[in-house]
């Protein structure tokens, strides 16, 4: 890691971009380039987190209070609650699984990352039939090289992203602005030979089949992830994005009964903005095991301070009057094997503290489990967190001159069918254009559409906010 970074600032610096080099760190924020190279695990899920941030940042710029964040890419799609501003994080991770999506398979590392799930579905997820004649997405891959069967880079299984052409979500002519031109004929080709004819359908009834399985599974693992944290995905808006999340993301909200979506400008590559606005963050742990009875609370405050001190020498001198702690504890009962995050006040704690402290933990521990039980509580882990305000970054950009509107085609949506479409062009949609479905707007990096009885509406980002009638 310590090369790799040192060989990327040596790049810019050849480049001549002298700006100071920020990583991004699992749980969503950024860190300086030394301290990224002296503690290399805090970047395992570095991607991933910039898209949940850039989620949350579009939230509170549209004063949405709870957001589903939806990331599809080439190979996985990620799925992330935003609520208040911000995400869910946690301080357990499992690298290196063997089983990609099987708790209990990998390798258990303590770290603070963005709390979210991921399902082997994405634009180059592989479709085929098992041998039971099943269909199944993913979660083989394409990948970018050879990749789906339409870049006609040498891929000769049928993905997600070639469904998505037949099924009319994708113009081979202006896919990536133009640059790679799609090839439909290469695509009902290789259906006809892996899908279609082994099922019995015609290439539009195999298209749909895989895209519909792949929602289905997204689905599916959005409702086990919210169900998690007691929360009903109806109440939610979604956030849509990746190069092959806004294709997908009507669908989606179709099976989560969620009715208002949302796919910000320049959706394709919003987790580089999710890097821009994240906040330079140091999060830090101390274990002292101790009874809540029996703690040395001299002892936790000489590990506050430390922990202070090495934020404090990470975010630079300047930052101390705009820096905000937060400090928190993992806590349980004495005998369990698992821990919750306990808020804690700013003020240094003694032994008065002890009862207020059980308190909250109990009150913790009803709001994640349903109820609470009877018995003494042990502190495991002391935590900080040292953040410094985030950037405030619009995501949009100003609308080019001319005519909108690009024709029509013919496009699949789930539960109507084929249907003639508008295709409109994002970047010279007018903030404040209301539009009904079925539309499908599409920009350089991706594309999205919307049945009939959706309305549309641009914002002055020229965001796209989308009303799901029933």
């Amino acid at each position: 890691m310590t090369r790799y970074l040192d060989s990327l600032r040596d790049d810019l610096l050849a480049m001549g971009i002298d700006a100071p080099l920020r990583v991004m760190l699992s749980g969503g924020g950024v860190t300086t380039l030394a301290d990224a190279k002296e503690f290399p695990f805090r970047l395992l899920e570095s991607g991933p987190a910039a898209g949940t941030i850039a989620a949350a940042a579009v939230a509170r710029r549209l004063g949405e209070p709870d957001v589903l964040s939806f990331d599809m890419g080439g190979t996985t799609a990620k799925i992330a609650i935003v609520s208040g501003g911000g995400p869910r994080r946690r301080h357990d991770f499992e690298a290196g699984r063997v089983d990609k999506f099987k708790p209990g398979s990998g390798l258990p590392v303590r770290l603070t990352v963005v709390d979210m799930i991921e399902i082997g579905s994405g634009g180059g997820s592989i479709a085929a039939p098992d041998s039971l004649g099943l269909l199944k997405v993913g979660p083989r891959s394409a990948g970018s090289v050879p990749g789906p069967v339409a870049y006609g880079r040498g891929g000769e299984r049928p993905t997600v992203t070639d469904a998505d052409l037949v099924l009319g979500h994708l113009d081979p002519a202006t896919f990536l602005g133009g640059e790679l031109r799609l090839r439909p004929a290469e695509v009902r080709k290789a259906l006809d030979r892996e899908v279609a004819e082994p099922l019995g359908l015609d290439p539009v009834g195999a298209a749909s089949g895989i895209v519909e399985v792949a929602t289905a599974g997204m689905a599916a693992a959005a409702r086990m992830h919210l169900s998690e944290h007691g929360r009903d995905p109806a109440g939610f808006a979604l956030v849509a994005f990746g190069g092959a999340g806004p294709v997908h993301a009507y669908g989606l909200a179709k099976q989560l009964k969620i009715t208002r979506i949302v796919v910000p400008m320049r959706a394709g590559v919003l987790s580089a903005y999710g890097f821009l606005v994240a906040p330079a963050t140091v999060d830090q742990a101390r274990s002292l095991p101790s009874a809540l009875t029996e703690v040395d609370w001299e002892r936790v405050a000489a590990r506050y301070a430390e922990m202070a001190e090495h934020a404090g020498a990470v975010l630079g001198p300047d930052a101390t009057d705009v820096v905000r702690l937060r400090r928190s504890a993992d806590m349980r009962y004495l005998g369990q094997g698992f821990e919750v995050e306990v808020e804690l006040p700013d003020a240094d704690l003694g032994p008065a503290d002890a009862g207020r402290l059980q308190d909250a933990f109990e009150e913790t521990y009803r709001a994640t489990f349903g109820r609470s039980l009877d018995g003494p509580a042990e502190v495991v882990n002391w935590r900080l967190s040292a953040q410094l305000p985030g950037h405030d970054i619009p995501v949009g950009c100003e609308p080019v001159d001319g005519d909108p509107r690009r024709g029509t085609r013919d496009v699949w949506f789930p539960g109507h069918g084929r249907l003639a479409a508008t295709v409109w062009d994002r970047y010279r949609l007018r903030p404040g254009t209301e539009l009904t479905g079925p539309a499908v707007f599409e920009e350089r990096e991706s594309s999205c559409a919307f049945g009939p009885e959706c309305r549309i509406r641009v914002d002055g980002e020229l965001t796209l906010l989308v009303d799901v009638g029933r």
